[in-house]
């Protein structure tokens, strides 16, 4: 019973995690290769002396496959937690306005789905969902969704406002 509730709890914990990761991960200034290069090396040098836990959860598979297990499930929990919690835990207001230009702006076409039988889906209406993308001062690059009335007032080339600076964390990120 033990070992169940820790694994339901440890799977809620990478769901969270990964929900956070990529819920925020777009609007964080990060280079993502150096990034998890060091998560993961984090990992696997956490992953010996942790591999018993592993070895617990899933009731003696090889200490290969529970090192694995470890890395991606440490990696996983870091990133999010900490992207995440930089990004939720800032204070927008004491951020800088900056410009930003309008390179370009698109629109893509995505379809709603549409419930035809029971545990059979199909593809349904059409929508569109608009994009702008930025270029800062300092020369990054971001795409944003934005509203329709939005989009119809960003014009290509034209300056606009977003908040940039340091998240709580210290790691770059923008509002927009």
């Amino acid at each position: 019973m033990k070992r169940l509730l820790t694994t339901i709890l440890l799977v809620f914990l990478l769901i969270a995690a990964t929900g956070l990761l990529f819920g925020t991960a777009k609007l964080t200034f990060v280079n993502y290769y150096i990034w998890f290069t060091v998560v993961v090396a984090l990992g696997a040098s956490t992953a010996r002396p942790c591999f018993h836990f592993w070895e617990w959860i899933t009731d003696g598979l090889p200490r290969w496959l529970c090192c694995i297990m470890h890395t991606a499930a440490f990696s996983l929990l870091l990133s999010g937690t900490v992207i995440g919690s930089n990004y939720i835990m800032t204070d927008f207001d004491k951020l800088p306005e900056v410009t930003a230009t309008v390179t370009d702006k698109y629109t893509d076409t995505q379809y709603h789905t549409r419930r035809v039988g029971r545990n059979r889906y199909v593809r349904g209406n059409p929508y569109r969902v608009h994009y702008v993308v930025l270029r800062f001062t300092d020369g990054r690059n971001r795409s944003f969704k934005v509203s329709l009335s939005r989009y119809n007032r960003l014009k290509k080339g034209c300056q606009t406002t977003a908040r940039m600076g340091r998240g709580a964390l210290g790691l770059p990120i923008v509002k927009f």
